[in-house]
């Protein structure tokens, strides 16, 4: 039985090819590549007393990229990648004193399952998500984690389990916004944790 699925449907198909055993060939056909030769998929989480791993939901990571080449792409690398490990994705640049003529600060966050969030970390490290200056494909090699760990209980509570809901979070038209608008935003989506992360890129 064939089943048609809409665009908005990516992350639930991504979750029937992880259940079948077919993640890697989903990624593959996303144009998701991982560079890395180990399995992407064997990441062991830190063990705790009782021997268990942890997989905590509201586990969240805040980075900073200091410039994008191929913006556009580049942060299709990232809504796809966010959506097959369903983590809510949130997708910022600000220009400095409405500078526009000078380089935007990049802020990446993402909140999920701790297992997920740390995998889009390793692919992000081993995937060809930019170009250089010759327009090679290349590796992200000027990112900085500002943030990354559990956010507090209330925290994520007051993020939409569908970004759906949340469009103005990584939305294409709204990847512009104001230095005070982000600095509200990242307190509203990851607490004092994400907004003392935040102050202390840029002082």
């Amino acid at each position: 039985k064939f089943e048609e699925l809409s665009e908005d449907q990516l992350s639930y198909l991504g979750t029937k090819c992880r259940e079948a055993g077919l993640h890697d060939l989903f990624l593959t056909c996303m144009k998701i590549y991982n560079t890395d030769d180990s399995n992407t998929n064997s990441m062991t989480l830190p063990s705790q007393p009782n021997g268990t791993t942890t997989n905590v939901v509201n586990y969240g990571a805040l980075v900073h990229v200091d410039h994008m080449n191929d913006g556009k792409k580049y942060r299709m690398w990232l809504r796809r990648t966010c959506q097959s490990l369903q983590c809510r994705l949130l997708l910022k640049q600000c220009f400095p004193n409405d500078n526009y003529g000078k380089r935007p600060l990049i802020i990446i966050g993402f909140i999920g399952h701790e297992s997920d969030v740390r995998e889009l970390l390793k692919r992000w490290r081993t995937s060809r998500v930019d170009v250089d200056s010759k327009g090679k494909p290349c590796l992200e090699r000027m990112m900085t984690i500002l943030f990354e760990g559990q956010l507090h209980n209330s925290v994520s509570n007051s993020v939409s389990e569908n970004d759906a809901d949340n469009p103005s979070l990584q939305a294409e038209d709204q990847i512009n916004c104001s230095h005070e608008s982000l600095v509200t935003l990242l307190e509203q989506v990851g607490g004092s944790q994400w907004f003392n992360a935040f102050q202390s890129c840029i002082n």
